[in-house]
């Protein structure tokens, strides 16, 4: 698996330390998770896989690779480097959620709607999707709930940022042919 950062990158979540140092916990995650094979990171995660019929490659892949090796692992990378970096310019916050009542149920409803009309279309875009998953979750009030639908929201946002790094270079608005 390859895996490319630059070096602030590296250094911002401890990966790139003078020697004898500890690595930080968003380092501890990128080594345990990202580098490690993608093994271990829950429920449902199956690790490698043949590659199936239609994939890009004809090499092993990861169960969320769409076809494409190592991809899952680079978004994952970049997604853990980010929330490191989050931390290091905001430091742990603590806020309200501000999710819930009637409006943003409504909002919800209306972007369900609208992901269930371009479906039936032919028009379903990433756009629509994330809409409709971010609506929910502003939508929802439960914790457990919350929880689930702010995953939903990351999931789909990690599944489009794997559909960009797909395209072959230079066409916005292409698709190699692979299903999202």
């Amino acid at each position: 698996m390859e895996i490319t950062l630059s070096p602030p990158v590296f250094r911002t979540i401890g990966v790139s330390r003078p020697a004898g140092e500890r690595l930080t916990p968003a380092a501890r995650v990128f080594r345990d998770h990202v580098c490690a094979g993608l093994t271990d990171l829950g429920p449902g995660f199956r690790g490698e896989r043949p590659a199936r019929e239609g994939d890009q490659t004809g090499v092993m892949t990861q169960d969320g690779d769409a076809g494409v090796p190592g991809s899952l692992a680079k978004v994952l990378a970049d997604v853990a480097a980010e929330r490191a970096a989050q931390d290091a310019r905001w430091g742990t916050q603590v806020l309200p959620d501000g999710t819930g009542g009637d409006r943003a149920v409504a909002e919800s409803g209306v972007a369900r709607h609208a992901t269930d009309t371009a479906a039936r279309e032919g028009a379903l875009t990433w756009r629509h999707v994330l809409a409709e998953e971010v609506l929910e979750a502003f939508a929802e009030t439960e914790p457990g709930r919350l929880r689930a639908e702010l995953v939903q929201v990351a999931a789909v946002a990690v599944k489009w940022a794997q559909a960009l790094d797909r395209r072959p270079s230079g066409r916005p608005g292409s698709t190699t042919g692979v299903p999202p």
